[in-house]
């Protein structure tokens, strides 16, 4: 803006001299030339340069004048309103006095990231000429002064933990149809004093969560889980504890090492269910032990203990072979350039592949690491200072391209390392001090990568250890003592930008104590995490809440000083009109600068709002303008974009993306084979007694086709079926030698359709298995609980009601006094007595399913239903599979049927003709649902779950006639 004041001959007859109120540099253009409408005298407006001031209110002016726009080198303000306040401002010179305390500096510190690297300097903000055109004024009569005001800042950057960008390619996705079966190994964490971490809830919307452990080491541990994120075993290098926490039978005395850095590694022995534990101490080398997971009831044991492999340092890591199948663990022999690479299969530990490459190692300090995709290995010399990488071939083994970065200044040493998700940086942490540096892979050459290698961590005060990728993509630094954890959230950025946070994850979430030392688990490194981490698989009905951690990248330190308010909203995509939903589903709170810890956030949404699909989340910063007027007048401005849609995916690209993917519903077998949607229902109990006759086996009770035998009894005691007696049609054959006069009573339930009672009975012949809650097998029928010292028995089918009548030997118990049923597993009877070898055990019920036990055709229907009707865009197929009677994990199918999804269809039907069975020919089958989800961009998401397992018996050849 100018006061600078032009004199129009013939308009104005004297020089001008006036107090001015100036009007701020808020604009709208008009179409029409400029006029005016009110009948102003002389001296009561000043014309300067293609500008008009008015020493009126601009409220009174009906037609705001149009004014050509300056090009600008600041920012300047614009806005639509129609009524534009003014601000009286005194000016002394040049220079400008506020009488309104207006802080006015000509210098002003700004922090910004370029490259990577924080910087320093000053900008603009002061009161020069700002503006690239130069006003024209009788300099000699009228003085000018122009006046600006210019603020600029870098705004912080944001991210969200456990979202993504939208992919851009289908290659761009880790997982595709795996995504739920994703390896979630290393989904549980101890280390250090009693710390660990559950990174289970990750999968479904939550954070990881602190949990207490029986470790108590300063550096190497390693643990391991199932695929489910079960936790099966872990380890410090010198003691193996079970998932109860508790030393493994024959799992002490390992030769590890407490102060080896990475002292314990375990790793897989594909294709069955065994373990190898490495070992490494600087005493005894490298060496390995066998852990055997289907012992001691699955709490597993050491079979083999403290197998010399090789006098190696303290370093060993894992990484995938490219089958993706087997393994390669490396390690370095001391006092030697030599490495040495050794394959993992199915049939043990392979022979040494040797590469004699890089430093040689005089000192044992410091971390060996596989990069993500495999094609790295970097290794920390601690005490000289030493850091190499390698090329790594992962189908042979072999070492090559060797990098050496030394020169450069550490305090103590390179100790802990980790590579980013894309494996193009190295992280490495300054051993027992404060520093973590960054290393660009993309440079060749160790003097550019020594160069342009970047702080990005500076802890005060800290004794930092290892660097460990988690399965929520962040990598977490040890730190001795401490309660907390250090994190890096977003390793793929290039220096600062990675968003390095202090004390970030907090360890005493589980028990007050546990600590950091320097250690943190060692992993195969491509199984950090799981793929598709921004996918979750959620159960349909769930009351809490989606969690997500924003992440401020406040590098400019300017959240508090410019106090920034932060709001964000979620949006949904709408599959028919492929585009993101204008209306949020969620928005935020205002989040205050004051509301932030760590320059973090926690959000939670309702799980409520978020329903099947896949949404964004678009932030904003909002924040009062503190130039020179608009400071006075309280504007304010907003960074949300308008309009909400753009041009890929009708997204921005600064959108955070995650998908939701409501979980399979696990087919239930139906009871009724012609109805969709109904199960039977019971309509009468009928019970019959007649006298035996000595001799006479084979007794008629006219029982109708329609309805089933339920319980026989001889005399008062309960009969086992096949066992005791046959049911043939309406005729029950005793399988004994029957005597007179004896009393035979058969009860009978008549039910709707083709309904039938089914007798369950099981005569144990061998010993009982024992476990724990839940550690049972498929095959076994009867099981000793020593979780809760109980015996437990498992039906064939799920009952399709909720009373059972059991009995054992022929006599019948209490229901819920001496057997109840399990609320977690609805084939469990749990019993309250003793059940030993060579009893027999029965259970009679209605089951969900009427293919249970003998059926007399070779043409049967199947039926299920889901709980949840498919919805577009989802889609999916269901698949019967028919396997022999001992084929436990169908591996050998004999018959199979695929039927689709049907939108807004909850009930399925399969008949299946058994091609060749005969009489006598005994099967057990389930159907398998596979969800499908296709999203915006890359492979499609499955899930697949499977129902019940059943058996039954081909009682007839009539379907071999012609």
């Amino acid at each position: 803006m100018s006061n600078a004041i032009r004199r129009y001959s013939g308009e104005l007859g004297d020089p001008v001299s006036v107090r001015v109120n100036v009007i701020t540099e808020k604009e709208v253009p008009l179409s029409v030339e400029p006029q005016i409408l009110n009948e102003y005298k002389r001296g009561e407006f000043i014309q300067t340069w293609n500008k008009t001031f008015f020493m009126t209110d601009l409220s009174n002016v009906d037609t705001i004048l149009r004014k050509t726009k300056p090009e600008t080198f600041g920012l300047t303000i614009f806005s639509n309103l129609l009524n534009i306040p003014t601000i009286e401002i005194d000016f002394t010179g040049n220079t400008g006095e506020s009488t309104t305390n207006i802080e006015v500096k000509s210098e002003h510190l700004i922090t910004y990231i370029d490259k990577g690297v924080n910087e320093t300097s000053y900008s603009v903000r002061d009161e020069s000429n700002q503006y690239g055109w130069y006003p024209r004024s009788n300099t000699e009569l009228y003085p000018y002064s122009e006046k600006s005001d210019v603020e600029v800042f870098d705004y912080p950057s944001f991210s969200i933990d456990n979202t993504r960008k939208i992919p851009s390619t289908s290659a761009d996705t880790l997982c595709g149809e795996d995504s739920v079966n994703a390896n979630k190994s290393y989904y549980n964490w101890y280390f250090g004093e009693n710390a660990g971490i559950d990174f289970n809830p990750i999968k479904s919307g939550g954070t990881a969560q602190a949990i207490s452990g029986s470790v108590n080491t300063m550096e190497g541990v390693s643990t391991m889980s199932d695929k489910e994120g079960n936790l099966l075993f872990y380890s410090d290098g010198v003691t193996v504890y079970t998932s109860g926490n508790t030393e493994m039978q024959n799992g002490t005395g390992l030769f590890g090492s407490s102060s080896s850095t990475q002292t314990c590694l375990i790793v897989p022995r594909p294709s069955t269910n065994k373990y190898f534990v490495f070992t490494t101490s600087i005493e005894n080398g490298l060496r390995y032990s066998v852990v055997d997971m289907d012992l001691q009831n699955g709490e597993g044991q050491v079979t083999s203990k403290n197998n010399s492999l090789l006098l190696a340092t303290e370093k060993v890591a894992a990484t995938k072979h490219s089958n993706g199948i087997d393994y390669w663990v490396a390690s370095h022999s001391t006092g030697t350039t030599n490495y040495s690479v050794r394959k993992i299969s199915s049939t043990g530990i392979g022979a040494p592949v040797t590469t004699f490459i890089g430093s040689t190692h005089n000192t044992a300090i410091g971390y060996l690491k596989f990069s993500p995709n495999s094609q790295k290995l970097a290794c920390a010399i601690y005490d000289e200072d030493i850091i190499d990488i390698f090329d790594f071939d992962n189908s042979t083994g072999i070492l090559s391209n060797f990098i050496t970065i030394t020169g450069f200044t550490y305090i103590n040493g390179p100790y802990g390392l980790e590579f980013s998700e894309d494996s193009s940086k190295l992280y490495a942490t300054d051993g027992a001090s404060t520093k973590v540096y960054q290393f660009d892979l993309s440079y060749t050459s160790a003097t550019d990568m020594t160069i342009h290698a970047i702080e990005v961590g500076d802890v005060s005060g800290g004794s930092l250890g290892a660097a460990q990728m988690g399965p929520d993509n962040r990598i977490y630094i040890a730190d001795l003592d401490e309660p907390y954890l250090h994190v890096i959230h977003d390793s793929n950025k290039l220096g600062v930008e990675c968003s390095f946070k202090e004390n970030y994850f907090v360890l005493s979430g589980a028990t007050s104590g546990a600590t950091s030392q320097w250690g943190l688990p060692n992993f195969v490194s491509n199984n950090y995490f799981s793929c598709d981490r921004d996918v979750y698989f959620t159960n349909v009905g769930r009351q809490d809440t989606f969690k997500f951690d924003v992440i401020f990248d406040n590098l400019s330190d300017v959240i508090q000083e410019k106090d920034l308010t932060a709001q964000f909203n979620l949006y949904k995509y709408d599959n028919i009109n492929k585009v993101f939903n204008t209306t949020p589903v969620y928005t935020s709170e205002e989040i205050p600068s004051t509301g932030l810890t760590n320059d973090m956030y926690p959000m939670e949404i309702p799980f409520s709002v978020i329903s099947e699909g896949e949404f964004i989340f678009k932030g904003n910063y909002s924040r009062n303008i503190n130039t020179l007027l608009s400071k006075q007048l309280g504007y304010s401005t907003t960074t949300q974009k308008y309009p909400l849609t753009g041009e890929k995916y009708g997204i921005y690209d600064d959108d955070w993306y995650f998908i939701n993917m409501n979980r399979a519903d696990i087919p239930n077998l139906k009871n009724n084979t012609v109805s969709r949607n109904t199960s039977s229902s019971i309509t009468s109990f009928n019970v019959k007694s007649v006298y035996t006759t000595s001799g006479i086996t084979n007794y008629t009770f006219n029982i109708l086709s329609n309805e089933s035998v339920g319980m026989v009894s001889y005399n008062g005691s309960v009969l086992a079926r096949n066992l005791d007696y046959n049911v043939s049609g309406g005729s029950i054959t005793l399988l004994f030698e029957v005597l007179n006069n004896q009393l035979l009573t058969v009860s009978y339930m008549g039910t709707e359709g083709d309904s039938v009672i089914y007798n369950d009975t099981y005569l144990i012949s061998e010993s009982i298995v024992s476990g724990a809650t839940n550690t049972q097998s498929i095959d076994d029928k009867v099981f000793y609980n020593t979780t809760q010292n109980k015996y437990e028995f498992y039906l064939e089918s799920v009952p399709d009601t909720k009373n059972i009548i059991m009995s054992v030997n022929g006599s019948v118990l209490s229901n819920n006094i001496e057997y109840y049923r399990s609320t977690t597993n609805d084939k469990r009877v749990i019993f309250n007595n003793s059940i030993k070898v060579g009893d027999i055990v029965e259970a009679v019920y209605l089951p969900k399913t009427g293919l249970l036990g003998g059926i007399d055709t070779n043409r049967p229907i199947f039926t299920w239903s889901i709980a949840n009707a498919p919805q577009p865009p989802v889609t999916g197929e269901f698949t019967l599979e028919i396997a022999a009677k001992d084929d436990l994990n169908f591996e050998n199918l004999i018959y199979s049927d695929v039927i689709p999804y049907v939108d807004n269809v909850n009930g399925y039907l399969s008949q299946i003709t058994l091609v060749g069975a005969s009489a006598g020919d005994e099967f057990r089958y389930r159907v398998k649902n596979k969800k499908i989800y296709t999203p915006i961009s890359g492979e499609t998401i499955t899930d697949t779950v499977y129902s019940d397992v059943n058996t039954f018996e081909l009682t007839t050849n009539i379907g071999n006639s012609y």
